[in-house]
């Protein structure tokens, strides 16, 4: 038996004592005993007593809301550590509830368990008190414990001490009894509420409208123990203790947030953001509603329930200077719940935004998986990964080395072409279009007979100009497809699961060395040796002079079109020309075109029309592109880099 059950068991028989887990010879103590200092032992004699009478009290005082209100509340915990009350600290256990709401208005709790209370504020509020209403007070909440309103109870009584401030809607407690200010855990003591129910209650009576219904649906499914779902992330928690829930809940909306869907995989990838800052952030958050969890319990938390969440070693791709910016005024705005929320709705709309535009990228791929099309991404790798000669350790000094660059064009369902172009190779739209019409001619010559064709680039310059204008005109005059689409992802959102494939040759390169420009091309094919169809890996020594064979004056005169994220290409048989109709972003409503009122929903709804009265494609045409007869003969060479000519430097001199 241990020290403390042998003190709540005396010799001399059970009293009222025992049923309050006080041992008997309390009773006789002078009160002005009780009223010392329950953290001093000293002042009270055995320590052990002294430490068993208020342990037991406690447990008794958090058992009894934790028990009669567990059906309105799951999450509460008799203790605060969420233990149950039969662990180190019990005693109350074995009592029943009924005996717990007689002793909760009994002379005794009352007068040892308030009146001779250190509230631990140093004002000794409960002096000011009188036992009759401390009785009163009690005996309301024994009579809703009885009625199964201990939760309403308690949310009564804290919102009639609550106020909100009129300047920043901030919401205080200014507790109060009988017209005295008194401290909270002297409120908490005179009602006999637990430490659980008025934390709950607390957080219930700050939140608004729509968190207070999250609330009180988590706490009706008890019968479950689960936590409805939160956020983008399809969480339900699987029970525990209050600040458990409350840690999941918080984790889940921090990775709905900001976590990244990996394309090819179940995992989600957060930011390299240090754990500490992560649970300091936590601990901020959190600390108005429960005590936050300590950081290994954080952790545990974190590992078990949110295992498929993975953060990057290194961010590989540049921020989106919107994310960055909301980010920074979200830290700064913490001690402002208010303006915090609404700059986190916008945050939240923003980051909902680019997840609809790659929504609509995954609809178009699947269409090229499914054959009715082709889908093309083109991207170029980091190039600073590549630089010759690379080494496992980085070098101190890297400034005299020679850049190549790896071009990847995915063809979603069918192909995956890395395109390896040697250092005197320009980095420049001709070897974007020597790659990318490379690969469109396989697949033309290959693949079954399509007429559409979606491409999806970054917004780098050498992806959106006049000349890959001109050459998706050339293909439209050619026949070579009748709709082409040209799509653009948020900028700082454009990662996309041809980066996957590059992933592969990142890692392949952290382990081995390549000194030359051979030895890179073997590396490159060797990075997807474990792939089930590995890429086709071309090696590139010239590309051809793109910009010259499509170059077409009536692009070139087209100005300002470079801010939108959408652009669509087709023939216009009313003025026989190619015309391009653009929208801002893929969700956008509808296209804009030739004319100020040209504005098109549905392309299908305009050859419906059209059917009717063909001039009708004057009214929906498009900016118009002109058309462009076969060029004789095939591009020439583009100019490479020449090694051996001087460098001019910027004031002009050779260098």
């Amino acid at each position: 038996m241990s020290p403390i059950q042998e003190v709540m068991s005396p010799p001399g028989g059970a009293g009222i004592g025992e049923s309050l887990g006080v041992p008997s010879s309390m009773g006789t103590e002078d009160t002005t005993n009780v009223r010392k200092d329950r953290h001093s032992t000293e002042e009270l004699g055995d320590s052990e007593e002294s430490y068993a009478w208020h342990a037991s009290w406690d447990d008794f005082n958090d058992g009894l809301a934790s028990e009669t209100d567990s059906d309105n509340d799951p999450s509460s915990s008799g203790s605060d550590d969420g233990e149950s009350l039969d662990g180190p600290r019990g005693g109350s256990a074995t009592s029943t509830v009924s005996e717990k709401r007689a002793n909760l208005c009994s002379i005794r709790s009352i007068v040892n368990g308030v009146l001779g209370a250190d509230c631990g504020c140093t004002k000794d509020c409960t002096s000011r008190m009188c036992r009759g209403d401390v009785m009163e007070a009690r005996e309301a909440t024994s009579k809703a414990t009885e009625e199964r309103k201990l939760q309403q109870h308690t949310r009564e009584k804290l919102l009639n001490v609550m106020h909100t401030s009129s300047i920043n809607e901030t919401k205080t407690f200014r507790f109060m009894f009988n017209g005295i200010t008194i401290c909270n855990e002297s409120f908490r003591l005179v009602h006999g509420f637990s430490v659980a129910g008025m934390r709950n209650a607390m957080t219930w009576c700050k939140a608004d409208a729509n968190r207070r219904a999250q609330l009180d649906t988590s706490r009706a499914s008890s019968s479950s123990s689960k936590l409805p779902s939160f956020g983008v992330g399809g969480f339900a928690g699987l029970g525990g203790t209050e600040r458990n829930l409350a840690a999941q809940v918080w984790i889940d909306g921090y990775v709905s947030t900001h976590g990244c869907q990996m394309p090819d995989s179940g995992h989600v990838h957060i930011d390299n953001v240090p754990w500490g800052e992560i649970h300091e952030e936590y601990s901020l958050d959190t600390k108005e509603e429960c005590r936050p969890l300590q950081f290994s319990a954080f952790r545990k938390v974190w590992k078990k329930e949110f295992a498929h969440v993975k953060k990057r070693r290194r961010k590989p791709f540049g921020e989106c200077a919107v994310c960055a910016g909301y980010k920074s005024q979200l830290k700064d705005e913490r001690k402002d719940p208010n303006q915090r929320a609404r700059t986190m709705a916008l945050y939240v709309a923003h980051l909902q935004h680019q997840q609809l535009e790659r929504k609509r990228y995954y609809a178009r791929r699947a269409k090229g998986k499914r054959g009715r099309c082709i889908s093309i991404i083109m991207d170029g790798m980091d190039q600073s990964k590549t630089d010759l000669p690379h080494t496992e350790v980085a070098l101190k000094s890297d400034s005299n080395m020679v850049e190549t660059k790896i071009t990847g064009v995915m063809v979603h369902g069918r192909s995956f072409n890395c395109y390896v172009s040697e250092p005197q190779v320009r980095h420049d739209t001709n070897l974007s279009l020597t790659c990318l019409h490379h690969t469109l001619m396989e697949e033309l010559k290959e693949g079954p007979p399509v007429d559409t064709l979606y491409v999806q680039v970054d917004g780098g310059s050498e992806n959106k100009n006049q000349w890959v204008l001109a050459y998706f005109v050339l293909l439209i005059s050619l026949g070579l497809f009748t709709k082409i689409k040209m799509c653009f992802l948020p900028v700082g959102h454009t990662h996309e699961d041809i980066d996957q494939g590059f992933s592969c040759i990142a890692r392949k390169l952290r382990r081995c060395n390549a000194y030359t420009f051979g030895q890179l091309v073997e590396v490159v094919k060797a990075s997807f040796q474990k792939e089930n169809k590995p890429p086709n890996v071309f090696q590139i020594g010239e590309s051809f002079d793109w910009k010259t064979f499509v170059a077409s004056e009536v692009v070139e005169g087209i100005s300002s079109w470079t801010d939108n994220h959408i652009y669509r290409f087709s023939w216009n048989p009313y003025h026989k020309q190619v015309q391009m109709h653009y929208k801002k972003f893929d969700q956008s409503e509808g296209y804009f075109g030739l004319h100020e009122s040209t504005f098109v929903t549905s392309f299908k709804a305009v050859e419906r029309e059209v059917a009717k009265d063909p001039e009708a494609w004057d009214a929906h045409a498009g900016v118009l592109l002109g058309t462009k007869d076969k060029p004789p003969g095939q591009p020439t060479k583009a100019a490479n880099i020449d090694f051996t000519a001087p460098k001019i430097t910027q004031s002009g001199k050779e260098g």
